[in-house]
């Protein structure tokens, strides 16, 4: 199995699903996350969220003693316990610093790539070391779908980042985890990596 390999980061051209609580098996890293093909996925068991949560009220989110403002958001079904709202790269990037602040590990949020292999080979965030999952949203949606929805892959009640390339699939993707999934709090990164190069110069365009 031949990877590229880069800073942090080593991605094989048949990555697919990822999840931190797999067991060892071979893989490939992103970040601090393994990913695994769709046979090696396994359950994650929900744990309580510590520290810092979002609350949503009047186009802000709440971030400690500190609020953020945010496009409209959409609020799904389910009670409106399910939000989805859209954030800026520069919102993104200070409020997932905060999380991981707060906890390295990134226990306290998810952060979701829905683009493809060669894509992330291309363009990544790992110089934060942050862990990303990745569900490629072109070419492998059909087999993780129903993972999602049951909750094998993700937690349903972790604050969820999904980011793209320009933000067109991971509002896709934000949709689909807040309406047919019931994820309790979904931010799509505005402009995806593409944007976020306007930001960081570190971070290549393609």
């Amino acid at each position: 199995m031949v990877a590229a390999s880069f800073r942090n980061i080593s991605i094989d051209s048949r990555l697919s699903l990822g999840s931190a609580k797999l067991s060892a098996r071979p893989a490939v890293s992103f970040g601090k996350i393994a990913l695994h093909a769709p046979t090696a996925v396994s359950r994650l068991h929900a744990k309580p969220t510590r520290c810092l949560r979002f609350a949503t009220q009047a186009n802000l989110f709440h971030f400690g003693n500190r609020s953020f403002p945010v496009s409209a958001a959409q609020t799904s079904t389910k009670g409106n316990l399910s939000t989805r709202q859209q954030i800026t790269v520069k919102q993104a990037r200070q409020v997932i610093q905060k999380f991981y602040d707060q906890d390295p590990s990134g226990s306290l949020c998810q952060l979701v790539d829905v683009r493809e292999a060669w894509e992330i080979e291309t363009s990544n965030l790992s110089k934060h070391g942050w862990n990303w999952i990745v569900l490629p949203l072109n070419s492998r949606f059909s087999e993780w779908h129903m993972e999602v929805r049951q909750g094998n892959i993700l937690d349903k009640t972790l604050p969820t980042f999904v980011m793209c390339h320009h933000g067109l699939r991971s509002d896709f993707v934000s949709r689909f985890l807040s309406e047919q999934c019931g994820f309790h709090q979904v931010y799509n990164i505005m402009g995806g990596i593409h944007v976020w190069s306007d930001i960081d110069a570190e971070i290549p365009k393609y």
